[in-house]
């Protein structure tokens, strides 16, 4: 309730509701359908999943998804025996390109993410792979896989060596608290 009455507006709203049940807060606005496809139909964008607006990438995949899902649409009606295939490949990459995305938005407050992010080197062009990254590069093959996957091994072995040192922590406490 304290909360609540931080702000006059809400309180004014509320003032003849009943609370239900303990008030909660959450800082993940994620979600994701355990299904995407089915019989005569695909989802597409916000529809499906909705990723932390923290890189802002949910215009970017729904635009994304409806061109792909446009693809299977299309083969549906020019070559209905591959529709099937064409699903699961839409699936398949969209699945994998959420997951990319969701990953860095998971870890991005960990004391190792922003020491590896923030560094001010571009060592194994580490760089230029997390600037496609936030661009929306992750659909095609292209060649930041490797240095990406260079960051996330980094990235494990430095909590790691925080863990060990118990430095993780205290470091998320001063962060919280800022």
């Amino acid at each position: 309730m304290d909360t609540f009455a931080l702000c006059p507006q809400l309180m004014d709203r509320l003032k003849d509701a009943t609370i239900t049940g303990p008030a909660t807060a959450t800082g993940n606005y994620s979600y994701m359908a355990d299904r995407m496809t089915g019989k005569d139909h695909i989802m597409v964008g916000d529809a499906f999943a909705f990723v932390d607006p923290v890189f802002s990438t949910g215009v970017y995949l729904a635009m994304n998804g409806a061109f792909r899902g446009a693809e299977v649409v299309r083969t549906a009606f020019r070559d209905p025996s591959r529709v099937g295939q064409a699903m699961a490949r839409y699936e398949s990459e969209t699945r994998r390109a959420i997951k990319t995305f969701s990953w860095y938005i998971y870890n991005m407050t960990r004391p190792a993410f922003q020491d590896l992010f923030m560094a001010p080197n571009n060592v194994f062009r580490i760089e230029e792979a997390m600037m496609s990254l936030l661009a929306g590069d992750v659909f095609r093959d292209t060649p930041i896989k490797t240095p990406l996957r260079l960051f996330r091994g980094l990235f494990y072995l430095k909590t790691l060596r925080y863990k060990l040192k118990g430095e993780e922590t205290a470091r998320l406490e001063r962060f919280k608290a800022a």
